[in-house]
């Protein structure tokens, strides 16, 4: 496999692309675990052949017309596991935040760090931590993003930018945007700001204070409005006036 290398400052400091991979994120776990690159450096593949989501979901992606990279990063101003789900706010809103000014209507994050719009998913992350003692020692950011694609077999709730507005679109530009926005999050959860992560991660929630609905792990669907996010990165949901809280695959939305 050949690799390239290009080199930016912060996140996207040192970049490794590859034209094709079978999953970016095994690699960059391995160099993790290693300690074979600064934090901050990204895996990139043109191809990535066997790409991996939340809970070992598949990641279809055709070659040359997405954004697939995994990032490496050491969170080395100590962060407690407790707060590792501001890792997905912060990797959530930057990817939000790089595509929604493309895009006619708002892009919105569907809990716990999927990017969604008009009630499909056009970008997923999937976040590993390994954790030491009190703190989390390193993080691997994985993100896909439907860029160019057009057509999903039979995953009929992926979408992408080209799928939604016709428009065939540069790849490195939205790269640049994308670490640009990594960085710029970033600065706030290392300076300790989590309010304003708290803050614009909830205001761009699907389904906040809408009516939803949705399965429990019994198998029992009810009708509820998200209200929130807690301490831990479970999901708020009110129904039957009172507010429960899910963790990961703890409740399944029903998308219509």
């Amino acid at each position: 496999m050949s690799e390239s290398r290009h080199f930016y400052p912060l996140i996207g400091q040192e970049i490794h692309f590859f034209e094709s991979l079978p999953s970016t994120q095994d690699l960059a776990l391995t160099w993790a675990r290693e300690r074979q690159v600064k934090s901050g450096s990204v895996i990139r593949a043109g191809h990535q052949t066997a790409g991996r989501g939340q809970a070992n979901n598949t990641w279809l992606d055709e070659g040359g017309l997405n954004i697939a990279c995994s990032i490496i990063y050491y969170p080395d101003f100590g962060l407690s596991p407790a707060h590792t789900f501001y890792l997905s706010k912060w990797v959530s809103l930057a990817v939000r935040e790089t595509l929604n000014p493309l895009l006619p209507e708002e892009v919105v994050i569907k809990w716990p760090n999927d990017i969604w719009y008009a009630e499909k998913k056009l970008a997923g992350i999937l976040i590993q931590t390994s954790i030491s003692g009190a703190t989390v020692q390193s993080a691997v950011i994985g993100i896909g993003i439907n860029i160019n694609q057009d057509a999903f077999g039979m995953l009929d709730r992926a979408t992408s930018l080209k799928q939604i507005t016709g428009i065939a679109y540069d790849l490195e530009r939205i790269m640049q945007d994308l670490l640009s926005n990594l960085n710029h999050w970033l600065s706030a959860l290392e300076a300790g700001r989590l309010s304003q992560l708290d803050e614009q991660y909830i205001a761009q929630l699907l389904g906040l204070n809408q009516k939803r609905s949705f399965r429990l792990p019994d198998g029992q669907i009810i009708q509820g409005q998200v209200s929130g996010i807690d301490e831990h990165g479970r999901l708020e949901v009110v129904y039957n006036n009172s507010v429960h809280q899910f963790g990961f695959k703890e409740i399944e939305w029903l998308i219509q």
